[in-house]
């Protein structure tokens, strides 16, 4: 508010004879920008036509152009109103006749074009969107990537992970998706979406995209850490195993850090499998011997629990653990994650009345006690 009346004061001064405060072109835009930036589509239509009264009068030395309308349609696109797909589309309109005249060079661009149809996406009207891609295909010259990647990109934030794969599949059968961010938000939509088993397939499609010789990049840790969270978070009964197939999977990729094996070492003291146990042990020698990932204290207590929540008698693994975490300087107990991870295992043996009858290992557990009481 105080901006615009400081404009107000300006301009009035101006029109009194002050010279110095003529407009120009430059401080218009960022006029326009500004409200664009704001979403108030009228504030922005105002400067736009004081823009163009200013260019007849000879003031500004050149009138608006493609990118100032474009502004407008971002202030649509921006804005909150019901309408405002509608006025979105109304402006692409008008931007065609103005630019046919030939009293304007604002003839739409590709810009133009897909901001009007993520503005349809955004009101739901995905009818009107479509129509505008359709025409678009139809004219020479035209980059439809751009275009499909808007669209990718809101169908994304607006959490409708169905019709993010309705567009990625149809892109796909136009042209190579070279762009890995935008595989990235395919395999990200199903995940957040609850739908591993889906983000999985996607994610290897974008493997075998890479294999092929189709995408710009190598897959990275992020897309197999998405895919993994999403496995973990469903709390299926196979989560734990899917989570592991995907991070031995990664590895033939990208290097695995500790955080990503972590969680699926956690993933396996939930899983109902009798064998979770001995799957987390093995996974924990894995990351000492296949991946070269050191596993901190929350690793080894993962496994842990994971064992003592296994059917079966499993003294035997938990003390060739508690064996190795012995020789482990005092240091390597310490940190947040230590703590949790150390009460989760108390937990964990008061939950289950669980009584050690074997005596070293009994005798474990009363040192990493005391060692937790020292600190």
């Amino acid at each position: 508010v105080f901006s615009q009346l400081s404009l107000q004061k300006m301009k009035r001064s101006w029109e009194e004879g002050n010279v110095s405060l003529r407009p120009d072109f430059q401080s218009q835009t960022i006029r326009l920008r500004a409200w664009s930036d704001a979403g108030n589509p009228t504030m922005a239509t105002a400067v736009l036509r004081e823009m163009i009264s200013l260019s007849a009068s000879g003031v500004l030395n050149r009138k608006p152009g493609t990118n100032e309308f474009n502004l407008v349609l971002s202030a649509w696109l921006r804005s909150d109103q019901p309408d405002a797909a509608e006025k979105a589309e109304s402006g692409l309109k008008q931007m065609m006749q103005l630019s046919a005249t030939g009293q304007f060079d604002c003839a739409p661009n590709q810009s133009s074009h897909n901001i009007v149809i993520k503005a349809c996406i955004k009101a739901n009207d995905d009818c009107t969107a479509r129509s505008i891609l359709k025409q678009l295909k139809k004219q020479k010259d035209r980059d439809l990537g751009s275009t499909y990647k808007a669209m990718i990109d809101e169908y994304f934030a607006l959490g409708r992970p169905a019709r993010v794969e309705e567009t990625f599949l149809e892109w796909g059968s136009v042209e190579d998706i070279l762009n890995l961010g935008v595989h990235r938000t395919r395999i990200l939509s199903w995940c957040r979406a609850g739908e591993p088993q889906k983000a999985e397939n996607a994610l290897q499609g974008t493997l075998n995209a890479y294999k092929e010789g189709f995408v710009q990049r190598k897959p990275n840790a992020a897309m197999f850490k998405d895919v993994i969270r999403a496995w973990d978070l469903s709390k299926r009964i196979d989560a734990a195993e899917n989570a592991e197939r995907v991070l031995r999977q990664c590895s033939e990729y990208d290097e695995v850090d500790l955080r990503l094996c972590n969680a699926v070492l956690w993933a396996w003291t939930t899983s109902p499998s009798p064998s979770a146990g001995l799957r987390a042990r093995d996974l924990l020698n894995w990351m000492k011997e296949v991946s070269l990932q050191r596993p901190s204290f929350s690793s080894y207590c993962a496994v842990i629990i994971a064992l003592l929540r296994s059917k079966g008698s499993r003294a035997e693994q938990i003390n060739d653990l508690l064996f190795e975490l012995s020789a482990r300087p005092r240091s390597f107990f310490r940190g947040p994650s230590s703590v949790v991870g150390w009460e989760r295992i108390e937990a964990e043996i008061r939950k289950g009345g669980r009584i050690f009858v074997n005596e070293e290992l009994t005798r474990q557990f009363e040192k990493f006690r005391s060692f937790k009481k020292s600190d």
